[in-house]
């Protein structure tokens, strides 16, 4: 569930919970067992006060990190492991993955705000 929320701006608890495909009420329970454990802060947004927001605490973004394969330290090491014409393979597979993924990302942004 964290590595769907950002530590900047909140993401309202329905919305998260549409992405995830579950209900808001299930969002809304792990989501209050996360804040008292800090990984996350929720907040009535300041436009809707019946509209709550979730955002990552700084805790929150080093859970993330720690548990990403893509972490950079951690990745760094892995390459670093790997034979050049491996390393070279990957960056090249992760680049043409990246360009490909672009337009959608781009695409589903504008079509949700």
């Amino acid at each position: 569930m964290l590595v769907h929320l950002d530590q900047g701006a909140a993401l309202p608890v329905s919305r998260l919970a549409d992405h995830m495909g579950l209900a808001a009420s299930t969002v809304s329970e792990a989501l209050t067992k996360l804040e008292a454990l800090g990984f996350v802060h929720k907040a009535a947004a300041a436009s809707d006060r019946r509209q709550v927001g979730v955002r990552l605490t700084a805790k929150g973004v080093a859970a993330v990190r720690e548990g990403s394969v893509l972490e950079t330290q951690r990745l760094r090491r892995v390459l670093a492991r790997m034979p050049a014409r491996d390393r070279v393979a990957v960056v090249s597979g992760l680049t043409r993955l990246a360009r490909a993924c672009g337009p959608a990302i781009d695409g589903k942004r504008s079509a949700n705000g």
